[in-house]
């Protein structure tokens, strides 16, 4: 996933250079930055998703 979020980063990172250059220390640092907030966000996401209580989810698995 490290690696997932990495090319993300780096996506986001090329897509924000657009506005202004970026020296290379403020990317590097801007990168390590990206990968910590989606890992952050997807673990918040997992977490909340987990402790949801799922009722209706066999009655969507059940049906036709």
């Amino acid at each position: 996933m490290v690696v997932l979020y990495g090319l993300s980063a780096q996506c986001l990172l090329h897509a924000a250079t657009f506005f202004g250059p970026l020296s290379q220390v403020n990317l590097g640092i801007l990168s390590v930055v990206g990968i910590l907030v989606m890992a952050t966000t997807t673990a918040m996401i997992e977490a909340v998703a987990s402790k949801l209580q799922w009722r209706r989810t066999p009655e969507f698995i059940a049906s036709p």
